[in-house]
């Protein structure tokens, strides 16, 4: 559910985000790249997500997503808990930001159904799957 909702939210956002959002969307992705814990990357992932859509103006669609991005933040802690974590590359969201600077608003949307897509079927690696 999240993967289409963000995708429709990333579809209306896109072709409206300005250069002072792209700013906004390139510091988030920093900021997971530069995690040092789990609660940080978690904050600067839903901050990289909110960025990614945050021009589609759909106020209600904004709230649904930002309570699925709460969901996702508890399956992440509670996978952490079991699995640990680590630092790790944001690939995905480098490439997100890529297309959305070359203003590829359909390459941003099959990235981030990719995204999305493997982050639910494998969650994050722990430190011996590296």
């Amino acid at each position: 559910m999240r993967a289409a909702l963000e995708m429709l939210a990333l579809k209306h956002s896109a072709p409206r985000l300005k250069d002072a959002d792209l700013a906004v969307i390139e510091a988030a992705q920093a900021s997971c790249e530069s995690a040092d814990s789990l609660a940080a990357w978690d904050a600067a992932n839903r901050e990289f997500h909110s960025a990614i859509i945050s021009q589609c103006d759909m106020p209600r669609l904004l709230a649904t997503l930002k309570q699925l991005e709460l969901s996702n933040s508890r399956f992440v802690f509670a996978l952490g808990k079991v699995r640990g974590w680590q630092q790790r590359s944001n690939q995905d969201h480098r490439l997100i930001v890529d297309a959305l600077r070359a203003r590829d608003t359909e390459r941003a949307l099959l990235l981030l159904a990719r995204h999305i897509g493997t982050m639910e079927r494998i969650g994050f690696p722990a430190a011996s799957d590296s």
